[in-house]
């Protein structure tokens, strides 16, 4: 059974659409304890450089 339902894989020629929201995905997960290499506090010019 596939848990994670229907992905679909797209190729983009650039990430300015997605940039933002991104950037912010990166910090909420953060923000709440991911482990994946940043400390805390990150702000959204740091993880938007990333």
């Amino acid at each position: 059974m596939n848990c994670l339902g229907n992905i679909e894989i797209l190729e983009i020629e650039s990430i300015e659409g997605y940039l933002s929201g991104l950037t912010e995905l990166l910090v909420k997960v953060v923000g709440e304890g991911a482990s994946i290499g940043f400390l805390l506090p990150l702000d959204k010019s740091a993880a938007e450089v990333y």
